[in-house]
């Protein structure tokens, strides 16, 4: 007994077609595997240039603080911090290697006012500083001594402490110097985007003397304000950057009024006043900020390292890759 299929050609187009719709998902799904394997690439391609620009900065960093450390121990002894040779102007380095360019810049972390040591009167001066509130959140904040003695300090505290827990943050108010500059953003009573105006400023490493032959014009005014006096602190500021840029290196805090009248033009008020405030202006600097940014051959920035360090040893007091 034969038997015959009634359609057979429909058969055959059902085969076909779910043939076809097979070989669609198949390219579909090495279509998507192509693609997701050439994103692979370009991010591993992307994870390896990024590797090696980070190790070019570092390089670049290490060389440079070599060679600040070592030029530091040349100085003969007896000249001290007054020997190094610093200028208002930053240092810049530039070199390529490849593709690459670096760009390293070496600034006088002393050229800025210390706010661990800055005293609530100059807190006060500082751009953005609305309120006494904002000030005494600082001065709490870096554990102020004349507060601990406060009846009010452990209230303010713990008031500020209970803030954090609200958020569910465990960070609790230190109640010692700041460690670094970004600590100002977890004061509550500051505004972030304000307090990133002091950065030209302020910082947290250094000693309690600025450096009269880096120090800018805007840091001199501010160190120089004083309550109840008659010197103008914009003034006398102004006079000693211009006679800095017009003799040369400051050799010691005492050649400013030594010379003052002559060289730099002070009245007999300034110099008085400034012999009063020696103990807050220096000529050298233990601390030195390198930056280093690696480019490519674009102008695309792949890297940037920025570190604070001890010319004395080589310590590194701050190390941020950004």
């Amino acid at each position: 007994m034969r038997y015959y299929r009634l359609y057979p050609n429909a058969e055959r187009a059902s085969i076909l077609v779910t043939s076809l719709w097979v070989l669609t998902i198949l390219l579909l799904l090495a279509l998507g595997l192509g693609r997701q394997m050439g994103v692979d690439l370009r991010l591993v391609k992307h994870a390896v240039r990024r590797a090696e620009a980070r190790a070019l900065a570092r390089g670049e960093m290490a060389l440079r603080s070599a060679e600040f450390v070592a030029g530091a121990s040349e100085i003969p002894a007896d000249q001290g911090l007054a020997g190094w040779p610093w200028k208002p102007e930053p240092e810049r380095y530039s070199r390529t290697e490849g593709p690459w360019s670096i760009e390293t810049q070496v600034t006088d972390e002393q050229s800025r006012l210390n706010l661990n040591w800055l005293s609530q009167y100059h807190l006060s001066l500082l751009p953005h500083i609305d309120s006494p509130a904002e000030v005494y959140s600082v001065a709490l904040w870096r554990g102020d001594q004349a507060l601990q003695g406060d009846t009010d300090w452990q209230a303010a505290l713990d008031e500020e402490n209970r803030s954090f827990e609200e958020l569910g943050l465990s960070y609790k108010v230190k109640g010692r110097p700041f460690q670094s500059f970004r600590e100002l953003a977890l004061i509550p009573t500051l505004d972030p985007e304000r307090a990133g105006d002091w950065a030209s400023l302020i910082t947290v490493y250094g000693g309690t003397q600025v450096n009269l032959n880096t120090a800018p014009v805007e840091v001199l005014s501010l160190l120089l304000s004083q309550p109840d006096t008659l010197v103008d602190a914009d003034s006398l500021a102004r006079k000693i950057v211009d006679g800095r840029e017009a003799w040369g290196l400051i050799e010691g805090v005492t050649e400013l009024y030594e010379k003052g009248a002559g060289d730099f033009d002070l009245s007999v008020e300034e110099e008085i006043f400034l012999s009063n405030a020696e103990a807050l202006l220096g000529v050298g600097s233990t601390q030195v900020r390198l930056s280093s940014v690696v480019s490519d051959d674009q102008g695309r920035i792949w890297a940037e390292l920025v570190a604070v360090i001890d010319r004395r040893d080589g310590t590194t007091l701050m190390w941020e890759e950004r």
